[in-house]
């Protein structure tokens, strides 16, 4: 079970949220989870200047099934995770809308120093109209964690105004080259591609690339990530280049 209270101001939405939810994870076997679970929210965020309202209850359905050998820093092994988040909207534009999406990653050693890593995600929005779905339930790219090289959830649809507005359906791709020497510094280079429409099926109609290097601290809990990654199909707007630090590989 869990809870969080959230005040949010991106590039993409400004509001605040109330979430509570629950989730019973059962044990298939060594490798494979599945869980049950279902969520409540309460949220009100700018849309064209006006405060909207939602108030959504959802079912969750999640399966995972994982062969990495490390959490933080895999160097073998695959990760597959499918996830079906039936929701109903009581609030101002109220209806009923289905998420469902779909993550996978793999790695593998070609060498005693170097890992070739790639992940790919698949993401749709089914029911109800575009209004039915809160803003921070919609779906947007860019960022760490998605396509480096353009900013935190800029890759999105946006209204005649120019404002980014989310879209049904999602399609990221990435891979890495990994080196890690003797020491430990490590290095990477990176190429991510992601595309968001306001169609409910990914159509890959406007795929954004982005593409860069990073450095890695090796320690012995995680490796410390700082990646500097460009736009190579840049938009207006864009900003010429970007840097991430974190903790942990990027997938």
């Amino acid at each position: 079970m869990g809870a969080q209270i959230a005040s949010e101001n991106t590039d993409a939405f400004n509001g605040e949220r109330v979430s509570a939810s629950a989730l019973m994870t059962q044990k298939l076997n060594k490798r494979t989870r599945a869980g049950l679970g279902f969520g409540a929210e309460a949220s009100r965020y700018e849309e064209n200047g006006i405060n909207v309202e939602s108030y959504v209850l959802n079912g969750l359905g999640r399966i995972l099934y994982d062969t990495r050998n490390s959490l933080f820093d895999p160097e073998r092994g695959h990760q597959l995770e499918g996830a079906l988040v039936p929701s109903y909207n009581f609030g101002e534009a109220d209806g009923f809308f289905t998420s469902a999406y779909f993550n996978g990653s793999t790695y593998t050693r070609v060498s005693d120093k170097i890992v070739l890593a790639g992940r790919a995600k698949l993401g749709t929005i089914v029911g109800g109209s575009l209004n039915t779905i809160p803003l921070n339930r919609r779906y947007y790219a860019g960022g760490g964690g998605s396509v480096r090289g353009f900013g935190y959830q800029t890759i999105s649809p946006k209204d005649a105004g120019g404002t980014l507005i989310g879209g049904r359906s999602i399609s990221e791709l990435s891979g890495e080259l990994r080196y890690k020497g003797d020491n430990p510094l490590g290095f990477t280079a990176v190429v991510d591609a992601g595309s968001v429409t306001q169609k409910e099926y990914p159509d890959f109609s406007d795929v954004r690339i982005g593409a860069g290097l990073g450095v890695r601290y090796y320690t012995s809990f995680a490796p410390l990530r700082a990646d500097i990654a460009i736009p190579v199909n840049k938009r207006d707007g864009d900003s010429a280049v970007q840097i991430y630090i974190s903790i942990g590989q990027a997938f």
